[in-house]
């Protein structure tokens, strides 16, 4: 077992990150795909929604119960993940 010595919570993705990405070098930029139903869908809407990206091209899954895809990566000591 190794300990984690702190953690942190935040949105992304390749398509997510992309979508970001385009909207800062100044592309009129919109996701396609479907947002669960969860904390981390409402987060990940507020990010877009900060970079201006459109979010109204997407499918959501309200009242589902289906949680937004997540993926949980750990940092070692030496950088590796």
């Amino acid at each position: 077992t190794i300990m984690g010595k702190s953690s942190f919570t935040g949105v992304g993705g390749k398509a997510a990150n992309t979508a970001v990405a385009c909207s800062n070098f100044g592309a009129d930029t919109s996701f396609i795909g479907a947002f669960g139903d969860d904390f981390f869908t409402e987060m990940l809407q507020k990010e877009m929604g900060k970079f201006k990206v459109n979010t109204k091209t997407c499918y959501h899954l309200k009242d589902s119960n289906i949680a937004c895809g997540q993926a949980y990566i750990f940092l070692m000591p030496d950088g590796d993940n």
